[in-house]
């Protein structure tokens, strides 16, 4: 997906708006290269444009849903010795956090690009975590960015394109890792943390989901992973016709830019249809180029009581985090 250059201004923040909330789920990952583009517009922007970079991990490090057992024997041989060819790492100098564009591309061949990315971005994709669960680090570690652009050699490329998607994530992942370790010197450990967070809880008048074997067919056609988020006029919607409920937490927790931790103790899976106003940003945004026109969709929290029957309330709950022991400005190219 790309967005033209040669878009008019009022077009240019529609096409922004609606690609920022996509790269807000997990998406499938496609099968030759994918480019992921957000806009970061300054801390007076709440909720999504303080979760780009995690929205953007989300679709570059969404979940495999591979058990160990399941990982063929050449993925987890490959897993061990897949490292890039060549990789130049730059500082990107004079940068405006209020008019930001984050680019990255990683295709199926294990070619990765990126402009204008912190470490603690890079680190998000390569742990597939949030920023909101990676503490510590240099002063520098959100703040400074960096271009990169990192190849694969031909064999490695080909024997990457011959797996299936999933198995490339897993390994996309470790060749970052791995990157990041030798040119950063990233060092991390996994903790356990009580942490404020959010808790997805059944609402008063009991949880309102659809069993997924009770979806329509055509609802069943959204794609191979049932899964389909976008963005209209001064709304996001998420529609998903089979999601667990811990699942739609971890969905949560992007549009949120908050730890949500599941705790309606309902399994089994649902089809989910949710319809949300944007946050003030953007929709005045959206209102600009609507004849000054808001939503008159809910908010993410009341969507969720009325719709779903769900809630989210604030607690404190005892979460894996990724803390950072050491990293180091880039070493020569």
């Amino acid at each position: 997906m790309r967005i033209c250059e040669g878009l008019q201004n009022g077009n240019v923040v529609r096409a922004v708006i609606l690609f920022v909330f996509l790269l807000a789920f997990p998406a499938r990952w496609q099968s030759q290269a994918t480019t992921s583009s957000t806009t970061q517009s300054g801390s007076n922007l709440p909720g999504y444009a303080e979760a780009q970079s995690d929205m953007s991990a989300a679709e570059y490090a969404a979940p495999s849903d591979l058990k160990a057992d399941q990982i063929s024997p050449a993925a987890v041989e490959l897993m061990k010795t897949a490292r890039f060819d060549i990789a130049a790492i730059h500082p990107v100098q004079n940068v405006d956090p209020r008019r930001l564009k984050t680019i990255f591309l990683h295709d199926a061949r294990g070619n990765f690009s990126a402009s204008n990315v912190t470490l603690q971005f890079l680190v998000s994709l390569a742990w597939n975590t949030r920023s909101a669960r990676i503490l510590g680090g240099p002063s520098w570690f959100a703040t400074d960015y960096f271009s990169l652009n990192a190849r694969s050699d031909d064999e490695l490329g080909n024997r990457l394109f011959s797996l299936p998607e999933p198995e490339r994530r897993l390994i996309r992942q470790q060749m970052l890792k791995a990157l990041l370790e030798e040119r950063f010197g990233v060092r991390v450990k996994v903790e356990s943390r009580v942490l404020p967070v959010l808790l997805l809880e059944t609402a008063k008048r009991g949880a309102q989901l659809k069993s997924a074997e009770e979806i329509t067919e055509k609802q069943a056609q959204l794609g191979p992973e049932r899964l389909r988020n976008f963005a209209s006029a001064g709304n996001y919607h998420y529609q998903n016709s089979s999601v667990s409920l811990e699942q739609l937490a971890v969905q949560l927790s992007h549009a949120t830019h908050e730890i949500v931790v599941d705790r309606t103790g309902i399994e089994g899976s649902y089809a989910v249809n949710l319809t949300w106003a944007k946050d003030d940003a953007f929709a005045r945004a959206d209102a600009e180029a609507a004849d000054g026109r808001l939503s008159s969709a809910p908010s993410l929290f009341a969507a969720l009581d009325e719709q779903l029957g769900l809630k989210l309330i604030p607690g404190k709950a005892t979460v894996d985090v990724l803390v950072i022991e050491r990293a180091q400005k880039p070493s020569d190219n």
